[in-house]
């Protein structure tokens, strides 16, 4: 009884334990164990490359010609870096000998502007040609992408993994956060879209706040009516911060890529310049309207014209008239 009854707690600790991974699909992480002296000892910029499939965290496989600079690249993109100063294949020596198997291989990206990898292609790995001295390693700039920030870019900070964490957005030279009143999974998407993912899975379950000094940009925050592929499609950056939100009010998300999915992640520049032309939309409307106004008042005044010259003929021509009469009289 005894045994059947700390078997049952066994099999649920572990039901919790997979449960509490929720990590989601297509996530990034660099695994590096190396404690002893050399290179990539303690670096966090640096690492054997692991991405979350199935369910399951493994290593990429390199067939010596599909994995290049742009797929480096891409990885280090994920990770919040501006693209990777080496990569390379067995990385035992440096970052130190894990247990995961690898799970793709044949990664190709097509494009430079991706921002996950999860959105080039891969296929899955066979066991008889990878093995650990085709795990691919990279070590990426410590410079971060948020170096150069436009209004309206979005970012997830103090996550475990890059795939979630808080939203911030940048707006008016500064990082703020978004208030999840009014949220729901239309706006937790595109938030993920942004980011190069093609959908949240969870959002406003990480107990990560804001500190502080850190204003609150966005309030209510609605993209149903929208391309989810921006929130600036949704809200453009307010003139000052929202007074109606606390920070135990701040936005957190946790995102997933699907590869079956018709949604398609965000390029990096795909949200480039929205507040521009949004203001640039907003004059043209104004400079249309203006000269709508000015035409109609225009046709107003020829009609106007014509009126009177009409009234006046027509007034002239009585006057003729009843001179004639007065005559033959």
């Amino acid at each position: 009884m005894k045994s059947s009854f700390f078997a049952l707690l066994l099999v649920c600790a572990a039901a919790v334990a997979v449960q509490g991974e929720q990590v989601g699909n297509g996530t990034i992480r660099l695994f590096n164990n190396k404690t002893g002296p050399g290179v990539a000892s303690g670096a966090t910029n640096a690492g054997i490359i692991q991405i979350y499939i199935d369910d399951q965290w493994g290593n990429i496989c390199s067939n010596q010609t599909a994995f290049g600079q742009r797929e480096a690249d891409t990885v280090c993109y994920q990770l919040g870096y501006n693209g990777a100063d080496s990569f390379g294949t067995y990385g035992v020596a440096l970052f130190g000998i894990d247990t995961s198997a690898a799970v793709i291989k044949d990664v190709h990206c097509d494009s430079d502007q991706y921002q996950v990898l999860s959105q080039c292609h891969y296929s899955p790995a066979d066991s008889n040609s990878c093995s650990d001295k085709t795990d691919i390693h990279v070590t990426c700039s410590t410079t971060d992408i948020w170096g150069d920030p436009y209004d309206g870019m979005v970012r997830l900070v103090e996550g475990s993994y890059s795939s979630e964490g808080l939203v911030e957005v940048y707006c008016n030279k500064e990082w703020g956060t978004v208030c999840d009143d009014g949220i729901d999974d239309d706006e937790a998407d595109t938030v993920c879209v942004q980011l190069g993912y093609t959908k949240s899975f969870k959002w406003d379950k990480l107990p990560i706040r804001g500190n502080g000094s850190q204003p609150i940009w966005l309030d209510n925050l609605y993209c149903g009516h929208t391309d989810k592929t921006c929130i600036g499609y949704c809200q453009t950056c307010p003139s000052k911060e929202s007074t109606d939100c606390s920070h135990g009010e701040d936005l957190t998300v946790q995102c997933t890529y699907n590869k079956a999915s018709f949604e398609k992640g965000s390029l990096r520049t795909t949200c480039t310049g929205i507040e521009d032309s949004w203001w640039t939309f907003i004059h043209i409307v104004i400079i249309a309207a203006a000269g709508l106004v000015g035409f109609i008042l225009c046709c107003l005044c020829v009609c106007l014209s014509f009126c009177c010259c009409c009234a006046a003929g027509a007034k002239k021509k009585k006057k003729v008239i009843n001179t004639a009469y007065t005559q033959f009289d």
